[in-house]
């Protein structure tokens, strides 16, 4: 574990994050035994908007890091922050920054469902034509084979009566 990460544990004052950050600004990504960056611990012990801000400056990129646990910083940050879904009365209060990137993510999540519906909508339509052209093209074979066999039936009776025509003027002639 690295300095900033504790200062972050205990709510150092910013100008501690600040100072950390300057001396050591790798450490920023760097993660502590669990595979937390400092802004993994940010999130998850509530920091302040100031230093959430300052960790998100230093190093914008790890916003996206997973921990050992395969979670992002917002991630720890909604296991304990975000109002419950089911229960309202379980909702916490939430700073500035934090409450921004959380909603911020949520839409970003309704956003991703909305435009995977609709791919989702847009291929099933594609299928549903391709079935459609499929079942049309079959129904023409089918009328086809039909009308094959119809010719060949027709044709078959024909030469069956012109035969027996032939036969019974064979056995007039005997």
């Amino acid at each position: 574990m690295l300095p900033i990460h504790a200062a972050i544990i205990i709510k150092a004052p910013e100008f501690i994050i600040e100072a950390l950050l300057k001396a050591y600004p790798e450490g920023a990504m760097e993660g502590d035994n669990r595979g937390m960056t400092p802004l993994h611990l940010a999130f998850r012990h509530a920091a302040s908007d100031a230093t959430l801000f300052s960790l998100l400056n230093a190093c914008p990129a790890a916003i996206g890091l997973k921990d050992k646990s395969g979670r992002i910083p917002l991630e720890r940050h909604r296991t304990l922050f975000i109002p419950s879904n089911r229960d309202h009365s379980l909702t916490k209060k939430v700073s500035g920054i934090a409450k921004y990137v959380s909603i911020a993510t949520l839409l970003e999540i309704e956003a991703l469902e909305l435009q995977l519906n609709n791919q989702f909508n847009a291929r099933l339509e594609e299928k549903d034509d391709i079935i459609s052209k499929l079942k049309a093209d079959l129904e023409a074979s089918w009328r086809e084979k039909q009308d094959t066999v119809m010719r060949i039936t027709s044709d078959f009776e024909t030469k069956l009566q012109q035969k027996e025509a032939f036969i019974e003027s064979l056995a007039e002639k005997i």
